[in-house]
């Protein structure tokens, strides 16, 4: 019966997506060896009853999200976070201090540009991560 939940589960009501957040308890059965030696019939009750009992309880199709980090310099944090949290719909999980170093081909005498930058964390829906890079150039 584990595996006849679990295939439910993976195969989901909505678009065939797998079903998420979700805990299956058995509280009670019996099994009659007059009417039922075959444990498919089992399985399949149990699939009927759980795909009956997904549907009752109105599933919705939830939003695919990508985790993202993004470097960038500390006089552009102000804007790149207003556009995670405002206009795509992010969240930010956190911001950390990084060290950055570039090389520099007009700086003749090192080449090499150190830079302090911020590294933002995020979680951002994928439908809005379509052109972001092109957008934050």
């Amino acid at each position: 019966m584990q595996n006849a939940i679990q295939d439910s589960l993976m195969s989901g009501s909505l678009l065939g997506y797998p079903i998420v957040n979700v805990r299956v308890r058995i509280l009670d059965g019996r099994w009659s060896n007059i009417r039922s030696k075959n444990p498919l019939i089992f399985q399949m009750c149990a699939t009927q009853l759980l795909k009956s009992l997904i549907e009752q309880s109105s599933p919705q199709l939830l939003e695919p999200y990508m985790n993202v980090e993004i470097s960038l310099p500390d006089h552009c944090i102000g804007d790149i976070l207003s556009d995670i949290t405002g206009k795509r719909g992010g969240q930010v999980i956190g911001i950390r201090n990084i060290q950055a170093k570039f090389y520099d081909e007009s700086d003749s005498s090192s080449n090499i540009v150190d830079e302090k930058r911020r590294c933002i964390n995020g979680l951002i829906p994928l439908s809005e991560m379509v052109g972001y890079t092109t957008y934050l150039r």
